[in-house]
C-alpha cells in the first residue's frame, strides 16, 4: 500500500495515549510481513525486528503511535459531557469541532460553546477554559451512561483530507505520519540483507512523558538508534524556528543528538542529492530521542523531524513530499553501512 493509505488507515483508529491497544493490534499486523519477531510489550509498544544474517551490531527506528486528546471526567444532568486534555491541546481550537466519544460504543459528539449572541461584555475577547466546554452526543443523562463512562477518551474526527495533490490534512499526523514512514521504510527493506539487525519500535504514551520510547530502548539496547517525529512547518504567523512543508527532511543537531551519527547522515544526503533542512536544538528536543540517549548505557541517537503545520489540531498538515524524502533518507543510509558500528565514527 502507499505511504498515503497506510496513514489513512492509521488514522481512523484511535490511539489517545494510554489507549493505544487496538492500534498496536493493527500495527502489529501491519509491520509482521516485514519482519522475523514482532510483539506487543506491556505498555503497549510494538517492538519488531529483522535479522541479518551476519549482524554486526544493532540498529533501532523509532516513532510514537499515541495521539493526543481528551477524557471524560463528568456526565452533567442533561447529559453533556465534561472532559480534561490528554497531551497538549490548546482550548481556543475545541469549540464547534466535531469529536468521536470512545465508550461502549463510538459516538459523535460535538464541542459546544455559548453563541455570540448570549455572550456577556468582555467574553467575546477570552478563551474559554476547557473546564467550562462541553461534548453534545444528543442523548439525556440516562442515555448517556449507557454508553458512556467518566474515563472514555474522546478523539478529533478522523476526517482526512488532500488539500492539493501534495498536502495532506488529517489529526494526529504527529506521529503517525511518522509510523508510516517507517513501514515504508520497511517496505523498501525486505529483500535487502542488512549489515546489522535491524529493530523497529511503535512506541506509546509519546505524548504524557516519552514513557514507550524510554522503556523499548532499554529493552532493545541498540548500536545507535534513529527517532522520527515532526517539527513546526512555516505559517504566516510562526516563521522563526520552523520549516517550509515541501523543502525536505528536517536533521536536528545539539546536545540531544549523537554528532558523528548525525554527521555521517549528512554525509549520506548530500551524497544522494536529498533535500534536508537543519534544525538546531540547545537541550531537549521534546522528542523520544531524549529518552532514548540516556536509556541503559546511553544509546547514540539521530532525530529526523518531517514539518507540519497547525500541530496537536484537528487538522494538522503535512506534504507528502517531506515524508517520502524521509523515507528515502533513512533507506539510503541504512544500506550504506557496513556495520553498525560504522554509523558512529
Amino acid at each position: 500500500m502507499s505511504l498515503k493509505a497506510n496513514l489513512k488507515k492509521l488514522i481512523e483508529i484511535q490511539s489517545v495515549s494510554g489507549f493505544e491497544a487496538d492500534l498496536g493490534k493493527e500495527v502489529k499486523t501491519l509491520f509482521e510481513k516485514y519482519t522475523d519477531d514482532i510483539k506487543i510489550d506491556p505498555l503497549q509498544s510494538v517492538i519488531g525486528v529483522k535479522k541479518s544474517k551476519n549482524p554486526k551490531g544493532s540498529v533501532m527506528l523509532e516513532a510514537h503511535i499515541d495521539e493526543i486528546g481528551l477524557m471524560v471526567t463528568k456526565i452533567d444532568d442533561d447529559g453533556f459531557l465534561y472532559f480534561t486534555s490528554v497531551g497538549g491541546i490548546d482550548a481556543r481550537i475545541l469549540p464547534a469541532n466535531r469529536v468521536k466519544v470512545h465508550g461502549k460504543k463510538v459516538l459523535t459528539g460535538i464541542i459546544g460553546a455559548k453563541p455570540p449572541h448570549l455572550l456577556q461584555e468582555g467574553e467575546m475577547s477570552k478563551t474559554i477554559p476547557m473546564d467550562k466546554l462541553f461534548i453534545d452526543v444528543g442523548l439525556n443523562k440516562k442515555e448517556c451512561e449507557k454508553v458512556v463512562s467518566v474515563g472514555d477518551v474522546v478523539t478529533f474526527y478522523p476526517d482526512f483530507k488532500i488539500l492539493s495533490k501534495d498536502y495532506i490534512a488529517t489529526k494526529s499526523q504527529d506521529d503517525k505520519m511518522s509510523v508510516a514512514i517507517l513501514l515504508d521504510v520497511l517496505e523498501k527493506l525486505k529483500d535487502t540483507n542488512l549489515n546489522f539487525d535491524l529493530y523497529v519500535v511503535l512506541s506509546s504514551q509519546e505524548e504524557v512523558g516519552l514513557r514507550g520510547a524510554k522503556c523499548a530502548a532499554y529493552s532493545v539496547d541498540p548500536t545507535f538508534a534513529i527517532a522520527i517525529d515532526v517539527c513546526h512547518a512555516t505559517t504566516p504567523d510562526a516563521k522563526e524556528g520552523t520549516f517550509k512543508a515541501g523543502s525536505g527532511t528536517v536533521i536536528t543537531k545539539g546536545p540531544n543528538l549523537h554528532k558523528n551519527l548525525t554527521n555521517n547522515i549528512i554525509k549520506v544526503l548530500d551524497k544522494n542529492k536529498i533535500k534536508y533542512n537543519i534544525e538546531a536544538f540547545g537541550g531537549q528536543t521534546g522528542t523520544d530521542a531524549w529518552v532514548i540517549q540516556t536509556s541503559k548505557n546511553a544509546i547514540p541517537v539521530a532525530l529526523f523531524s518531517i514539518p507540519l503545520k497547525y500541530m496537536h489540531t484537528p487538522y494538522e498538515v503535512v506534504n507528502i513530499k517531506d515524508a517520502n524524502m524521509t523515507s528515502k533518507a533513512i533507506v539510503k543510509f541504512l544500506t550504506s553501512l557496513e556495520s553498525a558500528g560504522d554509523a558512529l565514527c
